[in-house]
């Protein structure tokens, strides 16, 4: 991560004559380990229960909406209540531009019923009826993961 970084840096900072040239790129990209598992996994129908069942309500509903959606948490946190359309919220991937139709499942309706009320004109709001900004949520979720006492993933090469 280290030499990639650099390398941007570097890609950067050559050609405005702020140094002569990438050193990163004489190292050699050290390779990952092939017995060591990935940080991310697929979690079990128990795993998703456990999570569901012990998560803070307002975060409940925003984890049931990534997990039952596949939408990346950035594009999760723009919906609008305006998206949700009968059984069916209609949102536009971030890193695509595509929109995208995702029926809402009996999992997701039940999340979304049983969501605290708030007046944010999205659909996740947090415990005071505020949007969710990225970077709240990801602090917030590190926070919640440590409380589902899950599979311990490993930390990413």
């Amino acid at each position: 991560m280290v030499r990639t970084f650099l390398s941007q840096v570097f890609r950067y900072a050559i050609p405005r004559g702020l140094i002569d040239r990438d050193y990163a790129a004489g190292v050699i990209p050290k390779p990952r380990p092939k017995d060591r598992p990935y940080a991310n996994w697929h979690w079990t129908v128990e795993e998703r229960a456990v999570v569901l069942d012990r998560a803070a309500p307002h975060v409940r509903v925003a984890v049931a909406l990534i997990m039952n959606t596949g939408l990346d948490p950035s594009d999760a946190l723009k919906l609008t209540r305006r998206q949700i359309d009968g059984n069916t919220i209609w949102g536009v991937r971030g890193k695509t531009g595509h929109e995208v139709a995702i029926p809402i499942g009996p999992t997701l309706q039940a999340a979304l019923d049983a969501a605290p009320d708030h007046d944010a004109v999205t659909i996740l709001a947090t415990s005071s009826g505020k949007p969710w900004t990225y970077n709240g949520f990801s602090t917030s979720g590190t926070a919640s993961r440590r409380s589902w006492k899950l599979r311990k993933p490993c930390n990413p090469v």
